[in-house]
């Protein structure tokens, strides 16, 4: 396996066999235990993100009702060379010296990060800075590095922290808004049906702050020239719920 992802080779009874090789993904149930044995490829997979089952009722409904996926390609060889072409091109020096400080804080916070991985972790700074239109990558690009830089699933929000700081401090107070909501609309959730309209009531009134707050996030990363999608999202998602609230459950 690591041949394959490394050199594209793979030895067959001695006979080199080339694999052109594009993407590898992987899923499992478990992390490598036995670092010692298993760290390489796990050090190979630049990636990672833990799935969990679905919270949100409604994206639980969607999937019930989803047809099968759709094998359909859509990119051809020639396209995804060209675009591998075009990311390698992306300029990321102004990115760079942000790795440094990155490095020691992952230090500080003894998340051991090979060199082999800082330096392929460059390649998804110029695909994010691609798959958003730029030529040149910025501190906004640093983000995708919450999903690369962590070894066990309890370093995430440590790593998601030090890096939206970096990144795009909007957007990190934005997720942590977001995460505020999502728990107060999960909580009204679980209250017992005699207590569901007080708490709805209760839940409204919280979220319509943290609107107001994000819709202040928005406004100063546009004046800021920063990107305020993230900040639009968690409005969008925050006002479903509110709606949702109000209209199902404050009622009750």
């Amino acid at each position: 396996m690591l041949g394959i992802i490394n050199e594209r080779e793979f030895e067959n009874d001695g006979q080199i066999i080339k694999c052109p090789l594009q993407t590898m993904v992987g899923a499992s149930n478990e992390l490598p235990e036995d670092r010692e044995e298993l760290g390489a490829l796990w050090d190979r997979f630049l990636l990672r993100y833990v799935v969990k089952y679905i919270r949100d009722p409604r994206n639980f409904e969607a999937m019930l009702q989803g047809g099968a996926l759709s094998t359909l390609t859509l990119i051809s060889q020639t396209d995804l060379q060209q675009a591998q072409a075009e990311v390698s091109a992306v300029d990321i020096s102004k990115v760079v010296p942000q790795f440094t400080v990155i490095r020691q804080k992952m230090a500080e916070k003894q998340i051991p990060v090979s060199d082999r991985r800082w330096k392929q972790t460059l390649s998804l700074i110029k695909a994010h800075a691609w798959l958003e239109g730029r030529k040149q990558a910025s501190d906004d690009d640093l983000e995708i590095l919450s999903h690369a830089l962590w070894q066990d699933p309890s370093q995430i929000p440590q790593v998601r922290q030090e890096i939206m700081q970096l990144a795009n401090p909007l957007d990190k107070e934005a997720l942590e808004l977001y995460d505020q909501a999502s728990e107060i609309y999960q909580n009204i959730l679980k209250t017992p049906e005699e207590k569901i309209s007080s708490a709805a009531l209760e839940g409204i009134t919280k979220m319509k702050k943290i609107l107001k707050r994000l819709d202040e996030l928005q406004k100063y990363a546009r004046d800021s020239g920063k990107n305020d999608s993230r900040i639009m999202d968690s409005m969008s998602k925050i006002l479903a719920w509110s709606k949702e609230i109000a209209s199902n459950l404050l009622m009750l």
